[in-house]
């Protein structure tokens, strides 16, 4: 899963970050702990991988979704690359392309994923409305 990772490891491309991007590495960074992972995400996000292959719709959704999933997933490690952000109003698009390599049961899995977040503030703090995460096909 593009999202879902217990040793993630990120590397700018360049020295300084927005908070947008700082935002979107440290939504990675989280993945070794659940819960911080969902306090990332809106009530009403809307986010798709390419594990579940599906659309989920809302914050219930997703830790339903994704909690079994991440206990199957061992040994991730993701690197965002290409980062950019517009902003849309109150809205923060951010894309980029993820690159990770995890162990799902059991088969050690690589993919190549253009990634986007929409970022929206709640209460001050970024969280993400949108996770689009879905890898080119092997070929």
């Amino acid at each position: 899963m593009s999202l879902a990772c217990t040793e993630a490891l990120l590397y700018p491309l360049h020295m300084t970050t927005s908070p947008q991007e700082q935002f979107v590495l440290d939504l990675f960074k989280s993945l070794d702990r659940l819960e911080p992972f969902f306090d990332f995400l809106t009530d009403d996000v809307i986010c798709v991988d390419e594990i579940s292959k599906k659309w989920m719709r809302g914050k219930q959704a997703a830790i339903e979704t994704w909690t079994p999933i991440l206990a199957a997933m061992e040994s991730c490690k993701s690197t965002m690359s290409d980062i950019h952000v517009d902003m849309a109003g109150d809205l923060s698009i951010v894309t980029g392309m993820l690159n990770q390599t995890y162990v799902f049961d059991g088969q050690q899995v690589t993919i190549n994923a253009p990634t986007t977040f929409i970022l929206r503030k709640e209460q001050g703090a970024l969280k993400a409305y949108l996770l689009h995460t879905v890898p080119f096909p092997e070929g």
